[in-house]
């Protein structure tokens, strides 16, 4: 009984890292975008 709890939250636990990596990998060019507007903004308030 053990062993087949561990084994479902080994499989859950790797489909969970799989669907992060998956989701970094397509955010990461929207990370990219808002860091530069972001950064952006930071440069516009430190001017004013």
């Amino acid at each position: 009984m053990n062993q087949i709890k561990v084994a479902i939250m080994a499989i859950i636990g790797f489909s969970e890292v799989l669907e992060i990596n998956q989701y970094k990998k397509q955010s990461s060019e929207q990370f990219a975008v808002v860091h530069y507007l972001i950064s952006n903004q930071r440069l516009k308030i430190r001017e004013k």
